[in-house]
């Protein structure tokens, strides 16, 4: 499961400028407000609305979450964050979407309280919003607010991949092919596909070194190259190592050099433990082993785990 541990979802990467976020309108029905309390607010006549919010505010969720707002601007009254803080809990814990959002955001960014935070962010995870769902998934696994659990963070990551999220399908996609079963990993395959469906670059490169590899599908070299192709456009560092791979294979050593070469120099350590291997190779025509050595001490100062192992052997040996 080591590919899926190091999955790119990313727990806590919301940013907010201030403590208001930009939420839409969309979705809310004549039943949710009050038309009069509504319009005086999109009109910007704070005055009125705050009139007819407070009116609703008794039996309305949203009236709660539209009164938070001027609260916190000071539209219509005087302004007052505390004030509007237990409006916005009142709409959250009434169930209103935007507001969960907000108190999440909010515990989370502001007060600094992961565990607090996953509470609102699983009750909107639960009301299906996508985002939550990630970052539910991202707080299990890496045991950000809650206890690590790999497995509730796999169904919060099927929720939010079934609802499109690109980097949750792939996230899913690595923890199926990281298993023993080709049953999985055929589910890895189909759920990488959808990932790089988004033109996600992660997905684009596994499924490319699917390609060159031709282990859970054919192999097929024409398909790796186009795939990692994809991935280079947006950018993407590790597919110039999946790229140094299918040059090692058509055994095109100095273009597999090339490629590993422009990448550890941006500090992509699985290309400098490449080059390490290569020129530690004794029946190699490059053969060097200070350049061997060189290279999986960069590995080893950009922060690989391996090369910090392999190193930590070889001083072993030289000691």
């Amino acid at each position: 499961m080591e590919s899926y541990r190091n999955s790119r979802l990313h727990v806590g990467g919301f940013e907010m400028k201030s403590i208001v976020p930009l939420f839409c309108l969309v979705g809310l029905s004549a039943t949710d407000l009050s038309a009069a309390g509504l319009d005086a607010y999109r009109n910007g006549d704070y005055d009125q609305a705050a009139k007819e919010l407070h009116l609703e505010r008794s039996h309305l969720l949203v009236a709660n979450y539209y009164l938070g707002r001027m609260q916190l601007y000071g539209y219509g009254m005087l302004k007052d964050n505390q004030q509007a803080l237990k409006s916005f809990r009142l709409s959250a814990d009434k169930g209103f979407l935007p507001a969960q959002n907000f108190m999440a955001r909010y515990t989370l960014l502001v007060e600094s309280d992961p565990k607090a935070a996953f509470v609102w962010f699983n009750k909107a995870a639960q009301a299906n919003d996508v985002d939550a769902q990630v970052y539910c998934a991202g707080a299990y696994l890496f045991g950000f607010g809650v206890p690590k659990n790999e497995d509730k963070a796999k169904v919060y990551a099927i929720s939010a991949a079934r609802n499109g999220n690109a980097s949750a399908q792939f996230t899913l996609a690595e923890s199926f092919l990281a298993t023993r079963q080709l049953s999985n990993k055929k589910l890895g395959v189909l759920w990488l596909q959808k990932a790089v469906a988004q033109r996600h670059s992660g997905a684009q490169t596994t499924l490319g070194q699917l390609y060159l590899s031709g282990t859970v599908v054919d192999h097929d070299l024409v398909k790796a190259k186009e795939y990692v192709n994809l991935a280079m456009a947006q950018g993407y560092l590790p597919a110039w190592y999946a790229m140094g791979q299918i040059a090692e294979s058509e055994q095109d050593i100095p273009a597999a050099i090339a490629w590993y070469t422009h990448a550890a120099n941006l500090k992509e350590t699985q290309s400098a433990m490449a080059l390490s291997r290569l020129y530690f190779a004794e029946k190699s025509s490059i053969h060097n082993d200070n350049l061997g050595f060189l290279w999986m001490l960069n590995a080893a100062q950009n922060n690989s785990s391996i090369a910090e192992k392999k190193l930590a052997d070889l001083y072993k040996i030289i000691g």
